[in-house]
């Protein structure tokens, strides 16, 4: 059995329903979203007001620390983004946020089987940086060149099994290919090597 072989034996094997393999993210209902969402609807707070923008901007600055305790000012002391997600957006997130250590458990998990296959293989698997740790929302691996990545993509793809080149430099849009840049030594070869692969950890007894 060759590399490429084993590489997406392992993958299908590692998710729990490779019958419904869902290459990336495997989004179910089992946690609070229906109902949140459904109180979203009934309440007609389906814009950017209502109670789970409110809930939601509350359990993101209480995750991150990025908000200074006040009882009415907003006050913060790291850099953000205010992406003025709509109350179901909102409701989505709030009931994912009640999951998330248990998400990124699962997670980093998956991580971790992910490492230890490609240990002895000729890819690098690419791993949280010393003294930091990641929340492995995305795997990817390095290949030896353009042509093996290109390689591996066509045979997984073929194979039932979804895997996509990191996202194409911006310097090679053709929108951007008069701005001015560096040479990219760096980032024309990680663009060129890195393979991103299936990373939708698998939830079973999400929510319960």
């Amino acid at each position: 059995m060759t590399t490429y072989q084993q590489l997406t034996t392992f993958i299908r094997s590692t998710f729990y329903e490779p019958e419904a393999f869902i290459p990336l993210h495997d989004p179910r209902f089992i946690g609070n979203e229906k109902k949140y969402l459904m109180e979203c609807i009934d309440s007609n707070f389906v814009s950017s007001v209502g109670k789970f923008v409110g809930q939601m901007e509350q359990m993101c600055a209480e995750y991150t620390g990025a908000k200074i305790p006040h009882a009415w000012e907003f006050r913060h002391d790291i850099i953000g983004y205010n992406y003025r997600m709509t109350n179901i957006q909102a409701a989505l997130g709030c009931a994912q946020m009640e999951q998330l250590v248990y998400l990124l458990r699962l997670k980093r998990e998956l991580a971790m089987q992910y490492k230890e296959f490609f240990a002895n293989t000729e890819f690098e698997f690419i791993t949280e940086p010393e003294n930091c740790q990641s929340n492995y929302w995305l795997n990817a691996i390095i290949t030896k060149d353009c042509t093996q990545r290109d390689e591996l993509l066509e045979y997984t793809n073929a194979h039932g099994v979804m895997t996509r080149p990191i996202w194409e430099l911006m310097s090679r849009l053709s929108m951007f290919a008069h701005c001015q840049t560096d040479s990219l030594e760096n980032s024309i070869w990680l663009a060129d090597r890195v393979m991103n692969i299936p990373s939708g950890a698998p939830i079973e007894g999400y929510g319960k």
